[in-house]
């Protein structure tokens, strides 16, 4: 009974998350502003910063049900300029249904869309045991 339980809030909690991750374009939003979009509208994703790294400007977001890391690589105005996607295969099925239903495919590994007049890059990196997606805007 303890387990159906736990599965029902589970799911329940799930459900509240309000879609993916790619439907909003944090590209150009300040850390506030990404902060506040995340937690109204991604609430699974929550803020790690356990380990921080000098080099970098960012904020880092997990999913640990899924296990999927966000970074949303800011500049020196604290604007993303590019968001970092990282997880297992477990989630690529799942992930790569997300973009093909957020973006326009260019190809297997890659996606394009534009927001206002700007066009931007999506692309999807295989590694060993995990995959990365990065999102930027097109060069």
């Amino acid at each position: 009974m303890k387990i159906l339980i736990f599965h029902l809030l589970l799911v329940g909690l799930m459900a509240t998350d309000r879609g993916s991750i790619f439907s909003i374009n944090y590209i150009g939003k300040s850390a506030d502003e990404i902060k506040e979009l995340v937690l109204e509208h991604h609430k699974m994703y929550k803020p790690n910063t356990a380990f921080i790294n000098d080099s970098y400007n960012y904020l880092k977001y997990e999913d640990r049900i899924r296990e999927i890391t966000v970074l949303f690589f800011l500049n020196d105005n604290n604007h993303c300029r590019m968001i970092r996607i990282m997880s297992d295969y477990s989630n690529i099925n799942d992930l790569r249904d997300e973009l093909d239903s957020n973006y326009e495919s260019v190809d297997n590994y890659n996606w394009k869309y534009k927001a206002g007049n700007m066009c931007y890059s999506v692309s999807l990196t295989e590694e060993d045991w995990y995959f990365t997606i990065a999102i930027k805007k097109k060069e």
